[in-house]
């Protein structure tokens, strides 16, 4: 069992050697360095800086946008991916004249198997061929050479059984014969979530020298040596094989090497590595980040270093940019530098271009600092080259779009008492309290009793809001916890998203109506609070650093301060706290922990010892769902919520044995939305969907509800949409899955229930379409590769459901035909009115791979859109591609978009935006301060844009064209 201190940083490595001083001066000799010798190295912890690169290369493309012209402020979604996604797009190779291009176009989203190859000159092709493997990275020589290397099972080798396939190192004459493909077979790694070995982070083409370094990972993880495969260009020979950690000082410090380049008209190379120093070996926590360049000769023994050895540390009392430390991990901070004898190096820290020259003095060499300039992040990092003419950016129209009367949609009833509900809780007394988030006033602590009068309200003091941030995006809060204590007392909290955040607490006293800071209270994110019989407490709590979390467990007296803590520590010891998702206090004071990765249930006194453990599926005999709740009842027993599990909900006695199951449901058989569950000290069990709370009899089914009864259907949120003949508008409401019907004036229609046998819990993203007939279409998903659209006549019949054998996301009827266009995962289909698939699409307009589809929608001329990673793909009515358009990178988030024969809108982190389809203008939309995303449709004739929110009655209206 680890206990540690909140403020405590993440784990790093720690070397088992001494430091060895060096001399600051750039040009200390080669001999004094050369004579420092490596000594034997026992790295620990060596998972940390891996996962930190990995995850590096994964956000990349995020910071920029390439393939778009960047002229002005507004920055764009990225056209090339290159980095940013697992799948092997078409991709151009440029030789660093420029005057030879290969094009690679694989026919596997994962690079395994065949692939298409074009060489150009210019415009001229010189030879073409399909080969029977797929390059995932490629240099093109100024001389028309291919130098690349591919995975004959794609990166990860899925789906390849046993056998991993292999990787191979492909050499390319100029006249597109083969000089050289060595293949290696690939096997499992040792490491969980590592992919097959060998793996090649990077290639490096030395022209000059006539060799091809492949970088070729290290299968030991904590060790971290890679080698270089050094090949012979001319020949396709292989030369040697490098190791140039190895043959570093143990005392550099240096961890991982980052990139690498040649220095031009020398045969040596400049190395860029990742370098961490421990200032105390005796604490984890005192050390520093920065980085070494190396000069290396061409068997990669060391002669010049400098090191930086604080350059990815915070300056001023900032932290370094996440989005600096994330491209120098992707791309190095070796400049590019076209001087004989020239090295260029970013030191981060200060964004300035360091120069050093490197020269040959009889038969040694002197390096020579000359300076240095400011540098900004896009000429630091470039775009990469890839042959493709970058889009010019739209102009953008200054005036906002025109606002026009609203629709106020004819909605029966006030606002009830219950709504809105965060976390709630329950007294000795039975009374019902939550905080109630409000849109435009303060949010209120509300105190109910079971017939649902109000007894108490009481303004909180601060707010869920976003608060304006000086270095950074807006902090987000949420109100974490509202427990009953003690007596008359609450314990409210509010936690702030983001990392190493602290939250706030409150002692709310209904007597007094007096809200008190906890001010002892330094909880992370509060993620649960359990309390002792004697006002004690309990807070399960997690902070979230930069790449990974830390769970605890820290438990408080009555008065609010901590006195003792348990952070979850990974070792896999049955007393110790590996990953807990729940708490819950018996009435003698013991502490129930769920694990929900071991499955196992501990027990803690409620000073913290570990007492004993249950494990779930031995337990119960089978092997447990998704176990997220643990819940204390009388005379020791307890259950606990099994999320999908079937049933959800197993109750256990003190020994472990199972006593009873239950499914909460209406007594029409709709599914109760379980999102959180109180159980009184009266040991009745409640549960709310933050619409309504709700009471259970003893076998599960509700027999009292406070605020709206979802059996009546009222429309509470609008989560789904549609627009259809006459301008009539569908609101899917997702806690009950019902459609609202009403006229383009807003006049209320009719509601169309969804069946019980079709209903499955809260729908959050619902998928509706209305066909020629005015027929409607709700998606309904029963099972995976099995979905069900529900459909009603124009008239509010339900008519024969239609049924799919996939997992359909989204789906639109096509204007004009009987097709359907369906959206999966990361492919579309079009089918017949048949069910007869016309169509399978698996890329975007811009030929590269479509990753996970973000939303549909479709145009009044049969044409349609997909979103995906912030790029707009059109296609005519037959599948074919009619070009894209990147939305801003301001309107992220939860995007949603609308298509017109002329026009794509897009509403997302409350940006509205409406862009032409060439990709040549561009108008802004204002929006209402509270809202943040939205539904939206051209209606009208394509003339006005309707925005759709999710709360409230008033559908807002913009002009697009008189």
């Amino acid at each position: 069992m680890c206990v540690q201190r909140y403020n405590q940083q993440q784990l790093s490595f720690r070397p088992k050697w001494s430091p060895l001083q060096l001399t600051s001066d750039p040009t200390v000799s080669f001999t004094q360095f050369r004579n420092a010798t490596r000594k034997d190295l026992a790295i620990q912890c060596g998972f940390a800086l891996f996962i930190l690169i990995g995850i590096a290369a994964a956000f990349w493309g995020m910071a920029g946008t390439r393939g778009v012209s960047q002229t002005s402020s507004v920055q764009f979604h990225s056209l090339d991916r290159s980095g940013d996604t697992p799948s092997v797009d078409p991709t151009w190779y440029l030789s660093h004249s420029d005057e030879f291009k290969l094009h690679v176009d694989p026919s596997d989203r994962d690079g395994k198997g065949a692939a298409e190859y074009r060489m150009q000159r210019g415009e001229e092709l010189l030879w073409s061929v399909r080969l029977p493997m797929t390059l995932a990275e490629a240099v093109v020589t100024d001389r028309g050479e291919t130098i690349g290397y591919y995975y004959s099972t794609g990166f990860e080798g899925l789906d390849a059984g046993v056998s991993k396939g292999v990787f191979g190192v492909m050499i390319l004459a100029a006249d597109g014969t083969l000089r050289t493909n060595e293949s290696t077979p690939r096997s499992s790694s040792r490491y969980l979530h590592e992919a097959p070995n060998p793996k090649c982070s990077g290639l490096i083409a030395d022209e000059e020298h006539d060799r091809a370094i492949f970088r070729i990972v290290d299968p030991d993880v904590n060790r971290r040596q890679e080698a270089w495969w050094v090949y012979q260009i001319s020949t396709g020979e292989k030369r040697k094989t490098l190791f140039p950690l190895e043959k570093m000082p143990a005392s550099e410090h240096v961890r991982t090497l980052i990139a690498a380049r040649p220095i031009k008209g020398t045969p040596l190379l400049a190395l860029h590595w990742w370098r961490h120093e421990y200032l105390n070996p005796q604490v984890s926590t005192d050390s520093i980040a920065g980085a070494a360049l190396t000069v290396v000769d061409d068997d990669a023994n060391p002669l010049w270093q400098v090191a930086f050895p604080d350059d990815y540390e915070g300056k001023d009392g900032k932290d370094f940019s996440d989005v600096l430390r994330n491209r120098i991990l992707q791309h190095g901070a070796l400049l590019e530098s076209n001087e004989p004898g020239g090295i260029e190096f970013l030191v981060a820290s200060e964004m300035q271009a360091v120069r050093f020259q490197v020269r040959q003095e009889a038969d040694a060499w002197d390096v020579t600092r000359l300076g240095s300039r400011d540098i900004s992040m896009a000429e630091a990092f470039p775009p990469k080259r890839n042959g493709i003419q970058a889009m010019p950016l739209p102009v953008e129209i200054p005036e906002p779009l025109e606002r026009l009367a609203p629709i106020d949609l004819e909605l029966a009833g006030s606002a009830p008492v219950v709504r809105k509900v965060f976390d709630f809780t329950i007294d000795d007394q039975n009374r019902i309290a939550w905080i109630r988030a409000s849109d435009r006033e303060a949010d209120e602590f509300v105190l109910i009793n079971e017939q649902g009068d109000v007894l108490v309200e009481i303004p909180m003091p601060v707010g869920p809001d976003p608060v304006a941030s000086d270095n950074g995006p807006e902090r987000q809060f949420t109100w974490s916890a509202c427990v009953w204590n003690r007596k008359n007392r609450f314990i409210v909290t509010r936690s702030e998203y983001g990392t190493e955040t602290q939250s706030q607490a409150w002692w709310v006293d209904v007597d007094t109506r007096s809200v008190t800071p906890i001010d002892k209270l330094a909880a992370p994110y509060v993620e649960q609070i359990a309390c002792f019989s004697d006002g004690g407490f309990v807070v399960l709590g997690t902070i979230h650093y930069q790449h990974t979390i830390t769970d605890s467990i820290v438990g408080y007296d009555p008065q609010g301060s901590p006195t003792w803590q348990i952070v979850a520590d990974r070792n896999r010891d049955k007393s110790d706290v590996f990953s807990p998702v729940s708490i819950a206090v018996t009435p003698d004071d013991q502490i129930i922990l769920l694990d929900n990765i071991r499955e196992t249930l501990q027990w803690f006194d409620r000073r913290g010892q570990f007492i004993r453990s249950i494990n779930l599926e031995e337990a119960w005999g089978r092997q447990p769902s998704y176990p997220t709740g643990v819940f204390a009842i009388a005379d020791g027993n307890y259950f606990v919520h099994d999320f999908r599990g079937r049933p959800p909900y197993v109750f256990m006695g003190q020994s472990g044995k199972v006593i009873g199951e239950f499914s909460p449901k209406f007594d029409t058989g709709r599914a109760v939305n379980d999102n959180r569950v109180v159980v009184a000290p009266d040991q009745r069990v409640w549960m709310t969907d933050f619409a309504a709370i709700y009471r259970l009899g003893t076998t599960g089914i509700v027999d009292l509800v406070l605020g709206t009864d979802p059996r009546n259907d009222p429309m509470t949120e609008m989560s789904g949409s549609a627009v259809g003949h006459g301008g009539w508008i569908y609101l899917v409401d997702g806690r009950t899955a019902s459609t609202h019907v009403f006229e383009s004036s807003g006049r209320y229609v009719q509601t169309r229930s969804m069946p019980a046998e079709y209903y499955h819990g809260q729908i959050h993203f619902p998928s509706i379409s209305i066909d020629g007939q005015g027929d409607s279409a709700l998606l309904a998903r029963k099972d995976r590769n099995s979905s069900v659209l529900v459909r009603f006549s124009h008239e509010g019949q339900l008519i024969e459901p239609l049924r799919f054998p996939l997992e359909i996301e989204q789906f639109q009827y096509l204007p004009g035909t009987d097709h359907l266009v369906l959206a999966l995962y990361n492919e579309v289909k079009i089918i017949d009115g048949t069910g007869r698939v016309l169509r399978t699409i698996r890329r975007r307009s811009d030929d590269r791979w479509l990753e996970r589809i973000d939303d549909l929608a479709v145009a009044t001329d049969g044409s349609f859109a997909v979103l995906v990673n912030g790029i707009v793909s059109i296609y005519d009515v037959n599948g074919d591609s009619l070009g894209v358009v990147p939305l801003p990178t301001t309107v992220d988030g939860y995007v949603n978009i609308a298509l017109s024969p002329t026009h794509v809108a897009a509403i997302g982190n409350g940006k509205l935006v409406v862009l032409d389809r060439q990709f040549r203008t561009m108008r802004w939309g204002i929006l209402e301060d509270e809202m943040q995303y939205g539904l939206i449709h051209f209606v009208a004739k394509d003339s006005e844009l309707l925005l759709i929110p999710q709360f409230g009655r008033a559908l807002t209206r913009y002009r697009i064209t008189r």
